[in-house]
């Protein structure tokens, strides 16, 4: 499990990371210790993967204003328990952002406004959005099921749209309940489904 104490007990470690996974079901993780400990490799960071939700969690506290300064960050894959404003934490025009993963975060619950504003502050960089078939169906990596808690259309509506607005191509698989097979069918402005960079 990555808590605190493992987060801020390895901060004295140095390392010239070119891509960092923290990836734990389930964490308990301060948006603090996470801005502190990512912060560590901000001079090398390229790729950033951040797998930490908990089931049954409520949505944890960010700070407002608190940005990420990742000058190197091309990749994001995003799933956590953070509440909307850790969306903007990494709107920091420093992040030469080309590639967005949004998983399964309970902030796109209603609140997707956050995850808009992230996409459309890095228009000039984002080349491509995509919405896992985690995020649209609610559950994490582990295939943990989060009580049934996904967005809803008009959420995801409005993620696409957000994307389309600003010329950012985005790839999702959208919930068909229409589908004779798995309840999924492929939707994507290219036709596109791969979750590969």
């Amino acid at each position: 499990m990555i808590d605190d104490d493992l987060l801020l007990g390895a901060l004295p470690w140095q390392a010239p990371l070119e891509s960092l996974e923290l990836s734990s079901s389930p964490s308990i993780l301060s948006f603090a210790a996470l801005h502190a400990f990512v912060s560590n490799f901000s001079s090398t960071v390229e790729s950033l993967a951040l797998d930490l939700p908990t089931p049954g969690l409520a949505a944890s506290a960010v700070p407002a204003g608190l940005l990420f300064n990742l000058p190197h960050l091309s990749s994001l894959a995003l799933s956590t328990n953070f509440a909307s404003p850790f969306f903007l934490s990494f709107s920091s025009p420093s992040i030469p952002l080309s590639f967005l993963r949004l998983d399964f975060n309970l902030a796109l619950y209603g609140h997707p406004g956050d995850a808009i504003a992230l996409i459309a502050a890095h228009r000039k960089t984002l080349k491509r959005v995509h919405l896992s078939e985690k995020a649209l169906g609610g559950n994490d990596a582990w295939g943990d099921d989060f009580a049934g808690q996904w967005p809803e259309d008009e959420d995801v509506d409005a993620i696409v749209q957000g994307c389309e607005d600003v010329g950012v191509r985005i790839t999702l698989r959208r919930r068909d309940l229409h589908s004779d097979e798995d309840g999924w069918s492929e939707s994507s402005d290219e036709g596109e489904s791969s979750a590969d960079e």
